[in-house]
């Protein structure tokens, strides 16, 4: 078979909506778009003999163009035959699972709500106009009296605003938004009917919608060498993520929706590129593990800056409301995944005060009073305070510094000094001298 001039003006036509595509036997070829936000039917002038599916829409053109005079197409299992002449291309089919294709459900519209005919010259003054002031947005817009359509921006009241009329109206106001990248129409003439029926009436469900579809449409602009592999889309469902990440928790539709896509997205990256996937496996699953710690000890990002430090703070105790140091556990795991350490910082907060907290703070106003009836009690008063604690315990390990390793000196200035064990002096500089490295790698 060949491929007529209107067949290759709908396949180039639809190779904007998405690249891959199935074809099935006759005349009727549908496409949708990878966001599923755009589908799209036409019936050919040309019938194709079997049922096939193409990865890349635009190579696939590419190549039938490169013959100087229209190729004969040729079809066995796996692969199309470009014929002319001598010259021969053998172009591999690509599988179903591969591609995003339409539901097989036919495309019916129900009883339209917005019927007008719209010009060739108007459709073509509507889309240079959107493009001469960047309108991300065209809608259909109607007063009850006039249909009217615009380009503008819907997250931008000042920016500019291009109007035309196109039809009377049947007495009902309405405004139906579309993303410009979205209008994939071949330029024309057409009998425009708009229903109402499957528009979302989620605002903000369909705002992540919108959000998502653009940073879609972006990457597919990208340089299809570059990015259009595993690495570029592991960047996009990155992209999808961020959207997703700004999601107040309570906006269900929306994480709903964001959900959808980035699994749709994580789920074309599995099956096109198992083996990047599993290496990637591993860090998706340290991301996720290290949210839901972060979830666990109640942090975040929406949770304030005085909020998340009183909730860490509580995790050097050990009581039922930390579950008896599981949190600490948790903590020090997210340390290790995330690569920073903060909990020693903790420690060192907990120890920065002149008197105790909580009822140790009692007991050493306890200890202060009974030291006027026994003087003696005074002494225990720096062991209660955490701050001189602290101190002690910083003092202890720059002076472990000093100490050397009392077995590596001659026996004869060691031998009874004083009547201590040396085992034991050993011992308390090995601990001094991990205090002291301790402190030396916060520092």
């Amino acid at each position: 078979m060949k491929l007529s001039n209107e067949t290759l003006t709908v396949l180039k036509n639809f190779s904007s909506i998405n690249q891959g595509i199935q074809f099935k036997q006759g005349k009727k070829i549908k496409t949708m778009s990878s966001g599923k936000s755009v589908l799209a039917e036409a019936n050919l002038k040309d019938e194709f003999p079997q049922d096939f599916c193409v990865y890349d829409l635009n190579q696939f053109l590419l190549v039938y163009n490169l013959f100087k005079d229209s190729p004969e197409l040729d079809f066995d299992n796996v692969n199309i035959l470009f014929k002319n002449g001598k010259r021969q291309t053998k172009y591999r089919m690509t599988e179903k699972s591969q591609i995003v294709t339409p539901p097989d459900r036919e495309l019916k519209l129900d009883a339209a709500e917005c019927e007008f005919t719209l010009s060739a010259e108007d459709y073509h003054w509507i889309m240079d106009t959107a493009k001469a002031v960047s309108s991300p947005n065209i809608a259909v817009e109607s007063d009850g009296e006039t249909i009217s359509i615009v380009t503008f921006d819907a997250k931008d009241d000042s920016a500019h605003t291009n109007v035309i009329e196109v039809g009377q109206g049947n007495g009902k106001s309405y405004k139906i938004v579309f993303n410009t990248d979205n209008i994939k129409m071949i330029p024309g003439s057409y009998n425009v009917r708009i229903s109402f029926k499957g528009i979302s009436k989620n605002d903000s469900a369909m705002k992540t919608f919108n959000e998502i579809e653009h940073e879609i449409q972006k990457w597919k602009n990208l340089d299809s060498t570059e990015y259009h592999t595993p690495e570029g889309l592991d960047a996009l469902k990155q992209r999808i993520n961020g959207v997703i990440e700004s999601i107040p928790y309570t906006d269900k539709n929306s994480l709903r929706v964001g959900s959808e896509i980035y699994n749709s997205v994580k789920k074309t990256i599995a099956d096109q590129a198992p083996t990047y996937a599993n290496v990637m496996k591993d860090y998706s699953e340290a991301s996720d593990q290290i949210n839901e710690i972060e979830k666990a000890l109640s942090i975040g990002d929406r949770v304030s800056s005085d909020s998340a430090l009183k909730r860490l703070q509580s995790i050097t105790r050990n009581n039922v409301n930390t579950n008896y140091g599981t949190r600490i556990s948790l903590a020090e795991q997210l340390e290790r995944e995330g690569g920073k350490k903060f909990i020693s910082g903790l420690y060192g907060q907990a120890l920065n005060s002149n008197t105790a907290r909580g009822m140790a703070g009692h007991v050493e106003g306890l200890t202060t009073a009974a030291g006027f009836l026994n003087p003696t009690a005074w002494g225990a008063i720096p062991l209660q305070t955490p701050s001189l604690v602290g101190k002690a315990l910083y003092g202890g390990g720059r002076v472990a510094k000093g100490i050397t390793n009392i077995t590596d000196l001659p026996g004869k200035y060691t031998k009874g000094i004083l009547g201590v064990n040396t085992t034991r002096l050993n011992t308390l500089s090995s601990i001094l001298n991990a205090a002291n490295k301790s402190i030396d790698e916060e520092q």
